[in-house]
């Protein structure tokens, strides 16, 4: 999630040359500050463990982790300039090898970091065990692309120990690391290949990380339990994991293979998981495993999400998927497979399914299918599935808890007469257009108009979801809405635009940026969110603390802004009158600079940020005032210079 103050300060110890006065030499410790005009730094997102920090001749010492105690040892990797001769406990002592690393005894509280830009064919054996309050960190330090690890059958990271942070890693695979290529299947390779293996051990946490071109991104094993998968990208895993046999077709392209207890995957992008032939593809595969909790997460082209099963002598059971987006073109594509007794591969026990939106436009799509389904089998509430054959789907059985749906297919006309088959829909489901705001560019937000607005059941928030994907609060209206995001308080009326902006006057969350992705909602001139917190683009947001936070609210805000980057956001302005905007801003140097714009027009003029003496250290600097008419207008804030965070601005009257 996001940094605290004094974590990012030791983040980017390597931007200290950046300010030079004559008499003192002032370090900087933000990301993205440049003051030399032929130079502009790299961003780094991994914690350097000490920072020496000069004022007036006195230096200080912090620890790299707020949760790291006093007597904590970093130890540091580099594929380039180390040796594993060195003393391992600095960037200039650096070990060489991860299989140096292995060796080493890591205690609570301790950090094992790898340099950035490098990479190692070595497995990466994560054993160490911290604590719930000092917990080990494996991570990364330096500028560049994430510490890469590769081409190990059995997971390029192997996690077997308890309470370790494992953050801003990558792992890939060569078709050569797999040891059989499938010649007539388009040269699939084929093998048990992973890039992160779960292998035991518990209360671990992975990330920040990226798994590609593996058979399957992540394995959590059954004895890996109550571990957290968060904020990570699982995209082009396009090994196969298992042969074709008489009965099945080839397995693989999977982006989580889940099963064990309490695990919680969520705020994960899931992308292109899918083999070379056969087109087997899923983003989580549950098997055997109970008790987890899938939510906020985002599924592009996949052709399948979640696809459950059980053994004989483990069933899996109460597990939730809630407030996920899953959109694909596959022809044969599902959102939730699930099944009951009699089933071959079931029972699946009391499987919750919560304000989801599935939208598909293959040929043969449905939503949720449950077959041998019963009362006792799944629970599908306040979700929106949009497919082209069939919504959801009943097999024999006793039925499903089922209510406060949409269903509707993305061709626009009225579903054919199965689009939900073997099932009376509850009377507060319905079939109907949810109206989308433009569900082609991914945008699954709600028009004005959507019959999903104020339609939901509690049950979601009553199971602990409070809010959407955006990070709003649930409920904002009269009651919960439909599908992943929820609207405002207030909806617009039938005659505003079908985008539903928010009127002004009104805060506007910085974080709550439009949808659409690069040049549409947001310019980032780098594809991570540095924060790794709250959405999955490129936009850099963390948690942050503001006495102005409203009670039971999360506060984050936008960090580590370039010159040039700008944030968009839609809004109606009822009445034409007379504006201006208070922004709310922290810094530790003076001088930073912003600008408003509606419409493309500069109409704040440049905004100056001054030192706030802390990253979290927030106030407020208003602009002069500014016209607007009656209407919607896109509203961009925009960044001159790079060194402050904005928690949110006040467009008033």
């Amino acid at each position: 999630m996001k940094l605290e103050c004094t974590r990012r300060d030791e983040i980017h110890r390597q931007r200290r040359e950046l300010l030079r006065p004559v008499t003192l030499r002032v370090q900087s410790d933000h990301p993205r500050l440049a003051f030399e005009r032929s130079f502009k730094p790299l961003r780094v997102a991994s914690a350097i463990s000490l920072i020496v920090i000069a004022l007036a001749g006195v230096f200080l010492m912090k620890p790299l982790s707020p949760s790291a105690s006093a007597a904590a040892t970093t130890y540091y990797v580099d594929c380039t300039a180390g040796n594993d001769n060195n003393a391992g406990t600095s960037a200039s002592t650096a070990w060489k090898s991860v299989s140096r690393a292995n060796q080493a005894t890591l205690n609570p509280g301790d950090q094992l970091l790898l340099k950035r830009g490098c990479t190692w064919a070595q497995q990466l054996k994560a054993k160490w065990n911290g604590t719930a309050s000092q917990p080990i960190v494996i991570g990364a330090y330096g500028s560049g692309a994430l510490p890469k690890l590769q081409n190990n059958q059995d997971g390029n990271v192997r996690i077997t120990g308890s309470y370790q942070t494992i953050e801003n890693l990558q792992t890939y695979n060569s078709p050569s690391s797999y040891g059989q290529i499938l010649s007539t299947c388009n040269n699939q390779p084929v093998g048990w290949v992973i890039g992160f293996n779960f292998a035991g051990g518990s209360n671990n946490t992975l990330q920040n990380s990226l798994a590609t071109h593996a058979a399957m991104g992540v394995s959590l094993t059954g004895s890996a339990n109550n571990n957290r998968i968060l904020h990570n990208q699982f995209i082009n895993n396009d090994g196969a994991w298992e042969l074709p046999s008489s009965s099945q077709g080839i397995r693989g392209g999977t982006g989580i293979g889940l099963t064990g207890t309490g695990n919680v995957i969520a705020y994960n992008h899931f992308e292109g998981n899918t083999t070379l032939c056969n087109n087997e593809s899923v983003s989580i595969e549950l098997y055997t495993a109970s008790n987890s909790n899938i939510h906020h997460n985002t599924a592009y082209g996949d052709a399948n999400f979640v696809e459950t099963g059980s053994t004989s002598s483990f069933q899996s059971a109460d597990n939730t998927i809630a407030y996920n987006v899953h959109t694909t073109g596959v022809a044969h594509s599902r959102f939730v497979v699930t099944r009951g007794q009699g089933d071959a591969y079931g029972p699946v026990w009391r499987t919750n399914v919560f304000n989801n939106v599935v939208y598909y436009t293959g040929s043969d799509s449905a939503g949720v299918v449950c077959s041998n389904c019963g009362t006792n089998i799944l629970r599908m509430q306040n979700n929106i599935i949009d497919v082209v054959t069939k919504a959801f789907y009943v097999g024999p059985g006793q039925g499903a808890i089922e209510s406060n749906n949409i269903f509707w297919s993305p061709s626009g006309q009225v579903p054919q007469w199965n689009f939900v088959q073997n099932w009376t829909m509850s009377s507060t489901s319905r079939i109907a257009n949810p109206m989308f705001a433009n569900p082609g560019g991914k945008d699954f937000r709600l028009q004005s108009t959507s019959p999903a607005i104020n339609a939901g059941t509690t049950a979601s928030v009553n199971a602990g979801y409070t809010t959407d994907l955006a990070g709003n609060t649930v409920p904002q209206g009269g009651a919960v809405d439909i599908g992943a995001y929820e609207t405002g308080s207030t909806a617009t009326s039938p005659s505003s635009s079908s985008t539903n902006a928010p009127n002004l006057p009104r805060r506007i969350q910085a974080e709550n940026y439009r949808s659409g992705g690069e040049g549409v909602g947001y310019h980032d001139t780098t594809p991570a969110n540095l924060g790794g917190a709250y959405r999955n683009d490129g936009v850099d947001i963390q948690k942050c603390t503001d006495s102005t936070t409203a009670a039971g609210e999360t506060c984050y805000n936008v960090g580590w802004p370039d010159a040039g980057e700008w944030l968009s956001y839609n809004v109606n302005v009822p009445t034409a009158g007379t504006f201006h905007v208070g922004a709310r801003v922290a810094s530790v140097y003076s001088g930073m600079k912003f600008h408003v714009e509606v419409d493309g027009k500069n109409v704040t003029g440049s905004m100056t940020v001054p030192n706030t003496n802390g990253w979290q250290n927030w106030t407020t600097v208003t602009s002069g005032t500014f016209s607007l008419s009656a209407g919607e207008h896109t509203l961009k804030f925009v960044a001159e210079t790079a060194g402050f965070n904005v928690n949110y601005f006040d467009v008033t009257n």
